[in-house]
């Protein structure tokens, strides 16, 4: 974005905030992370002041819709992933038409560790993942699209490796929309996948 100035009028507003954590008790081995994590207490909050922001003040589209002002701090992987598929689609039927956004805002809260999203489920949701998602398809690339990860990138205790022995499957960048195999992410003369994208991660390194 060196030199080059974006003027918003009309973004798609996403805010996401991951507060409530528990872990499969029944079937451990689905558990990805070993460690007990702390449920972010308040962080409902985090929701209330920006959808203020930008829905009450600012007047843009904001999603998940709140149901009067209960925020919603469970999201489990599956439920994760099928909401921002959902509106990924959802956003590429506006662009032209319908809404007509003229560009993305994307905001998650929740705990992390390097390059991966905490999920309630105790689940690894990668970083890249979310933000492949938004560029699924060239005309997503044709708006300027803001992801800021309010998340740590590290913690103190044992999380599963590739050599795990019980090692479930954590959503990568491969898995997205089902992991279409016929699907090209970059094509011809298509904008690259990361083309008007910018990524902020906003965290304090070994800690979540």
């Amino acid at each position: 974005f060196e030199g080059r100035v974006f003027f918003f009028m009309n973004p798609f507003v996403l805010l996401v905030s991951i507060g409530d954590y528990e872990p499969d008790i029944v079937n451990v081995k689905r558990n990805e992370i070993y460690v007990h994590i702390e449920d972010l207490t308040g962080i409902e909050n985090d929701i209330l002041h920006m959808t203020e922001l930008f829905e009450d003040k600012l007047c843009y589209d904001v999603y998940p819709k709140m149901n009067g002002n209960k925020v919603r701090i469970k999201w489990t992987e599956r439920d994760f992933k099928e909401f921002i598929e959902e509106r990924a689609r959802y956003l590429l039927n506006n662009i032209d038409e319908g809404k007509n956004y003229d560009s993305m805002i994307l905001i998650i809260s929740c705990h992390g560790i390097p390059d991966y999203l905490l999920m309630s489920d105790y689940r690894k949701y990668s970083k890249l993942a979310v933000q492949r998602t938004f560029s699924f398809w060239p005309k997503l690339r044709e708006i300027p699209r803001f992801i800021l990860y309010d998340c740590c990138s590290g913690h103190q205790g044992r999380i599963r490796t590739e050599n795990d022995r019980m090692q479930q499957k954590v959503i990568e960048e491969r898995h997205i929309f089902d992991g279409d195999d016929d699907h090209k992410l970059w094509v011809g003369d298509d904008e690259n996948p990361d083309h008007l994208l910018a990524r902020v991660n906003a965290a304090n390194a070994g800690f979540t």
